[in-house]
């Protein structure tokens, strides 16, 4: 590797938090860490967790804001506000299709995340659980409906693939409204 060692540095910084992204613990929208704290938990510089930042900021994953802090750019927001996705969801004839595609990714999703839940995984969807009944003791809807989305999101979480995961999220706008819209 002919790269110079603080640049070297910077790119496990960058890889480090892309993987943490990838994975869902940092999720889109999230502050990270104040950069002094963040520097001691990579165990880095604070100019080369600047350095490994700016890559990721260059790459669109992260978005500094002066005087706030570095956050998590809105990563999946634009599969929300596709064209193509806004037709597929506005269409009535193609329901059954969706309902056919959810059908396939939550039933395999719920089997990944069964064999592959940890103790965590399993505390967030028992909390989720605990969130509908709460709503549907209280008779807010829309809340119970919010609960809802939240448990599948939970699910897909503890499915562990990573990519069932980030596809789910983005579409979860959809999946908000649908599961609104089929508990109404």
């Amino acid at each position: 590797d002919n790269l110079p060692k603080t640049q070297r540095a910077a790119e496990t910084v960058a890889h480090h938090i892309e993987k943490l992204i990838l994975e869902g613990a940092l999720r889109p929208e999230e502050y990270l860490l104040p950069e002094r704290e963040l520097a001691v938990r990579l165990n880095v510089s604070r100019p080369t967790l600047r350095d490994g930042l700016k890559l990721l900021e260059d790459r669109g994953l992260l978005m500094a804001e002066r005087g706030v802090g570095t956050r998590i750019a809105a990563l999946g927001a634009q599969a929300i506000t596709d064209p193509l996705i806004a037709l597929l969801a506005a269409s009535p004839e193609l329901a059954d299709d969706y309902l056919e595609f959810r059908d396939v990714v939550e039933s395999q999703a719920a089997a990944l995340a069964a064999i592959r839940a940890n103790a965590i995984d399993r505390q967030m969807i028992a909390d989720c659980l605990a969130a509908i009944e709460a709503a549907d003791a209280s008779g807010d809807p829309a809340e119970e409906a919010e609960a809802d989305a939240d448990l599948h999101l939970a699910i897909y979480e503890a499915s562990h693939n990573l990519v069932l995961l980030q596809i789910m999220r983005a579409l979860s706008g959809i999946l908000r409204s649908d599961v609104i819209q089929n508990r109404s």
